[in-house]
């Protein structure tokens, strides 16, 4: 690089990174523009990104040297930057030196590497919440669960599941008296009433006599709820309330009687009878042609009705109707018996009927039923029994001492 004829003062350093002579030279600003156009020996270095540095080149211009600028968009540096050591003190213009070293345009340039530029790192700016909006995902449908079917267990404890949450006593109480009041001869509604009475400890009103049924269906839901008060007393002390319990039983059942079916639940024909289901039925029922024959007709009746008498006793009144016919269901003998009455002081548990018929001899050999009716009078209940006998020919060496069989 050439050297100065005389030594001067370094120019000072100005902004645009020119030296003071070549501005006082152009009058004032530097221009920008690009190779030597005007003469004024400072030149721009082909490249143009790399950072602003003007360099002295060899040529015509001031002081035998050239200066060449380089554009950019970085930003000037803070302070004075030191100053090339490969110059002349007088000479050395201060230029920030680029990150990159640049390539000599001409022989026997040398490049000069400026320090770094000491930039103040700037601290990133915070984030301003403005506001928040919560929303939620978009909703998924609950997965369709399949009813699980039971299965069976052995030697395990199962409890039935509830159809629908209990309601309360005294709401379910006035529920069904609302319903009873509107259908008063409901019987389902008024026996559904007092269950909650008695449930709810309610015993006047469980036990009163229901209004709005007939006669039978009030006195049987009556005696019903009076069962169940009874069992429930004996339920919390046996020892006490057990007499009064079974006295409540058989006044239910005194009362099932009479509506129940009439039954026969035993009929024989017997050489003897001594007392209810004690007696001495003829098996097998065969007897011999041409004699005539006594037997016991032996019967047992169930469900009858008996009524209290104005002495205080207990009165039971049937009819009976025994009849005799063929296979084919011809009747060959019959036999009335009306009005049998029988009084006791208590009410009969049991009850048997005694008839003795005697066996027409005019009975030819072969198969034949005996068919017995029986009629309550008072309860207006009928039923009926058969008995298989078999007339047998009469052998040659008959007895006339031999029993009747």
């Amino acid at each position: 690089m050439a050297s100065c004829p005389r030594k001067t003062a370094a120019p000072a350093r100005r902004s645009d990174g020119l030296c003071a002579a070549t501005a006082r030279r152009r009058g004032g600003a530097p221009r920008e523009t690009g190779d030597d156009a005007a003469g004024d020996g400072c030149r721009r270095v082909p490249g143009g990104t790399d950072p602003a540095v003007y360099r002295k080149l060899p040529g015509n211009g001031h002081m035998g040297a050239r200066v060449v600028r380089h554009t950019s968009a970085a930003p000037e540096p803070a302070g004075p930057l030191p100053e090339a050591t490969s110059a002349p003190p007088d000479h050395t213009i201060d230029r920030p030196q680029p990150t990159e070293p640049l390539p000599a345009e001409r022989e026997g340039t040398v490049p000069v590497r400026p320090a770094p530029e000491q930039i103040e790192p700037r601290s990133p700016a915070k984030p301003i919440v403005e506001s928040i909006a919560v929303r939620s995902g978009p909703e998924q449908p609950e997965p369709k669960r399949e009813p699980v079917e039971p299965r069976p267990s052995a030697n395990l404890p199962a409890e039935s599941p509830a159809l629908a949450e209990p309601r309360g006593l005294k709401q379910a109480i006035e529920q069904a008296e609302k319903k009873v009041a509107e259908k008063p001869g409901d019987l389902e509604a008024q026996f559904r009433l007092h269950l909650l009475y008695v449930a709810d400890g309610q015993d006047d009103k469980a036990l009163a006599l229901p209004e709005g049924l007939n006669e039978e269906a009030a006195g049987l839901l009556q005696t019903l709820v009076g069962t169940l008060v009874a069992a429930r007393a004996a339920g919390r002390d046996v020892t006490v309330g057990a007499d009064a319990a079974l006295v409540a039983v058989d006044g239910l059942r005194n009362v099932l009687k009479q509506h129940a079916e009439l039954q026969i639940p035993a009929a024989a024909l017997c050489l003897r009878v001594d007392s209810f289901g004690n007696y001495d039925a003829i098996e097998p029922r065969s007897f011999e042609a041409g004699r005539q024959r006594k037997v016991i007709l032996y019967c047992e009746v169930r469900n009858f009705c008996s009524q209290r008498t104005p002495q205080g006793t207990f009165e039971t009144v049937m009819s009976q109707r025994i009849e005799i016919l063929t296979r084919q269901g011809h009747s060959v003998w019959q036999k009335t018996n009306e009005n049998i009455k029988d009084t006791c002081r208590n009410r009969r548990e049991d009850f048997f009927l005694v008839q003795i018929i005697d066996l027409p001899a005019s009975l030819m050999p072969g198969e034949y039923v005996l068919k017995v009716s029986v009629h309550d009078e008072l309860s207006a209940k009928v039923n009926e029994a058969s008995l298989d006998f078999t007339i047998r020919p009469a052998s040659a060496k008959s007895n006339s001492s031999a029993p009747m069989r």
